[in-house]
């Protein structure tokens, strides 16, 4: 039976024993919780017995996890197991898992959960924005791209067609931006030259500010679910501040170049035809595009129902999945 001793003002400590070890030493569980001050005695009384209670269940059925034993990677395990493959989209679980494996277990997974302090997981951040911490590789063109591409008196129109890279990749390609390996691979075979000949293995750069606070809620959201199980008393992720997002523009076609694209799909099969239409028109994602279905169309109304998307994931395949009540929506067929 569990045993309950007062230590603070409104703070107890309460016990269970677990039998004895080998030695004869008797082994315990201690667990220390705080009652709301506002409580009269009877109510007091009543909460402690029901805590005592819990936590002797907890104990016996194996199920008590102690902050202060217990790592941020055995946490994560539970976490994992007990609410994200639960309640999170395959492709979010997917990313998540990701990010834990890379990054934030090795760097974290060894603290106790009592130990992990705010200065642990800012001096994390700092590591993150710190060059070579990326794992994609980029490539920069070297001066001999531009000049083979006067020699062999190309338009950047020209090697868009040869390569399937748009104008305004291969633009800011000459002008000192990053491309990805595959990128570059395109344009090299497009030029019918070796990659190594024409660009530039660049230091993988820091991650972006978007991408640390991506790993901020994350480490929060498990130390949250931590709290609501009781194993912390508070969640230090919540006494750090997430990294500054400098916001940029998305990226997106101009006028022109979605002109000439549309004007490309004239001599096209229909169903491209209409898949790059609705994707124009509507906004529409390429998941969500490839998951229409004929009983989204109703040609009556002249309506199209955008509820559900296509997607892929390594060692899945593609799957459907069904979009939340306030992402599906309704388009008119007249505007497309």
């Amino acid at each position: 039976m569990a045993s309950i001793k007062k230590r603070g003002e409104n703070s107890y400590q309460i016990t269970v024993s677990c039998g004895y070890d080998s030695q004869n030493k008797k082994l315990v569980q201690t667990k220390t919780i705080s009652l709301d001050p506002d409580l009269t005695l009877k109510q007091a009384d009543k909460e402690l017995q029901k805590q005592a209670t819990l936590f002797e269940l907890e104990v016996e059925n194996g199920t008590y996890l102690d902050g202060s034993k217990i790592t941020l990677a055995e946490i994560t395990e539970r976490w994992l197991k007990d609410y994200a493959e639960k309640q999170l989209a395959p492709k979010t679980l997917h990313r998540y898992k990701d990010r834990l494996k890379s990054r934030i277990l090795p760097a974290l997974g060894h603290h106790k959960l009592a130990k992990l302090q705010p200065t642990h997981l800012l001096q994390f951040y700092d590591n993150l924005g710190e060059d070579g911490i990326r794992r994609d590789v980029k490539y920069s063109v070297k001066p001999e791209f531009n000049e083979l591409m006067k020699q062999k008196k190309l338009k950047l129109i020209d090697l868009s067609r040869m390569s399937g890279i748009s104008t305004g990749t291969i633009s800011r390609a000459r002008s000192g931006s990053t491309i990805t390996f595959k990128t570059a691979e395109l344009l090299s075979k497009a030029l019918e030259v070796k990659l190594e000949t024409l660009f530039l293995i660049q230091v993988s750069g820091p991650l972006s500010g978007q991408s640390v606070k991506h790993h901020h809620r994350l480490i929060s959201s498990i130390l949250t679910c931590a709290v609501q199980w009781q194993c912390l008393i508070s969640n230090p992720a919540e006494r750090v501040k997430p990294p500054k997002i400098d916001k940029k523009e998305a990226a997106h076609f101009e006028e022109d170049m979605t002109e000439y694209m549309l004007s490309l799909l004239e001599d096209e099969p229909l169903k491209y035809k209409a898949m790059v239409y609705i994707a124009v028109y509507s906004g529409s994602r390429l998941g969500e595009v490839s998951g229409l279905e004929w009983s989204d169309v109703d040609f009556e109304k002249n309506h199209l129902q955008v509820c559900r998307a296509s997607q892929y994931l390594p060692g899945k395949g593609i799957f459907t999945k069904d979009q939340k009540m306030k992402a599906a929506r309704e388009l008119l067929l007249c505007h497309l």
